[in-house]
């Protein structure tokens, strides 16, 4: 269980879960906004420094690569993000005695099975995206003892995803319903979308008190 004030530092504060997380952060203390503008964190100098200054006791790492289907042709880029950079903040992390906190996605699982997956099931990403994000978990609970990883699955949200051109799936198909436009989606593929806003004060729940070093 947290006690005493904490000092939070959000990476990725202007993406839609990072939006959601800084207007639902209820922790005692405070929380710090960091934007792409404000922290770069595939600039390793630049993680170190900026931590460094601000001395939190919880870093919540939003920042990721996205695209799903682009990931296949930008492999370095991906996995530069999803997974080289977490393990940099894990590591300066761990120097400064600050939680962890790291956001993955169900892709890290092959989807075969016909029932829910658990947090002990056993990884089989079929993609790039998915791959860099399980190395992105394994760097997190490997290099920074007492980080937490959470799965998360078609997140959605009020803010707007530049990551994603701008807009998200929801505002997409609403937009499409609007014009009267023929609306053409995988078929294919099941899933359990996240709203932001739901997501994040649950968020807060388990570092308030959730024991880490977990994947949730």
């Amino acid at each position: 269980m947290t006690t005493g004030p904490v000092r939070c530092a959000l990476i990725g504060a202007a993406g839609q879960l990072g939006f959601d997380l800084a207007r639902s952060f209820d922790l005692p203390g405070t929380l710090v906004r960091l934007t792409h503008a404000d922290l770069d964190v595939l600039d390793a100098a630049a993680v170190a420094r900026v931590l460094g200054e601000l001395r939190p006791t919880h870093v919540v790492n939003t920042a990721a690569y996205n695209l799903v289907d682009r990931a296949e042709d930008e492999r370095a880029a991906v996995l530069a993000l999803n997974a080289g950079a977490v393990g940099t903040l894990a590591e300066v992390c761990a120097s400064l005695g600050a939680t962890l906190v790291h956001f993955s996605t169900d892709y890290v699982f092959d989807g075969r099975r016909a029932t829910p997956y658990g947090e002990d099931d056993a990884p089989a990403p079929l993609s790039v995206y998915g791959a860099s994000k399980l190395e992105g978990e394994r760097l997190a609970l490997a290099r920074g003892p007492g980080a937490f990883v959470f799965r998360v699955c078609g997140l959605y949200g009020i803010a707007r995803s530049a990551g994603k051109g701008g807009v998200n799936f929801v505002e997409t198909m609403l937009r499409l319903a609007r014009e009267g436009r023929a609306i053409r989606v995988v078929r294919d593929q099941v899933a359990t979308p996240s709203y932001t806003r739901d997501l994040a004060p649950k968020v807060w729940r388990v570092l308030a008190r959730g024991g880490p070093g977990s994947t949730t």
